[in-house]
């Protein structure tokens, strides 16, 4: 895979962003009343899977610490064969339990992009060139462990919960 074509590939996911900023908020309304926890993004990643089953597959990768599935879902137009040349791209958030805003951004780049697979001809272009993979979380387990508003960061000093009971 060459440089240019890497270069390319990512100025196209780039101008996708700026277009959804600039064209689509007036139709794109994510909901960003609050933070997915666990449950609700699994089970956006399960609806989304099955919604759009021609261009989406769910992959788990392991499990975290508290044997949460690690999710990363496939975005391509034949998401059965890897294609010789076509540019992988992989986008991790939530790295750290407290990095919330890179977990919900990805999260809406995976409804922006298969919603409008097939209606934008950008977003169609760059499915149908390139093979993405979307894991909106890295740490889920520290994500549920965190605090609103707290960004000094956590630590466990000693058996993490099995998550928070808000």
């Amino acid at each position: 895979m060459s440089h240019q074509t890497l270069l390319y590939t990512f100025v196209l996911l780039v101008c996708i962003l700026i277009t959804f900023a600039e064209d689509h908020l007036s139709s794109f309304k994510p909901d960003t009343s609050s933070y997915h926890h666990y449950d609700e993004l699994s089970k956006f990643l399960h609806d989304m899977e099955k919604k759009y089953p021609h261009i989406a597959k769910l992959h788990s990768i392991g499990k975290s610490v508290l044997k949460r599935d690690l999710l990363a879902l496939q975005i391509t137009d034949n998401i059965t064969d890897v294609e010789p040349g076509e540019p992988m791209f992989k986008y991790v958030g939530n790295m750290h339990g407290n990095e919330a805003v890179g977990r919900e951004i990805l999260i809406y780049l995976i409804q922006y992009l298969l919603e409008n697979y097939e209606k934008d001809d950008r977003v169609t272009k760059l499915i149908k060139n390139t093979n993405i993979y979307i894991m909106p979380t890295m740490n889920p387990d520290g994500f549920e462990e965190a605090h609103l508003g707290d960004c000094t960061g956590f630590s466990w000093k000693t058996k993490p919960s099995q998550g928070r009971s808000e």
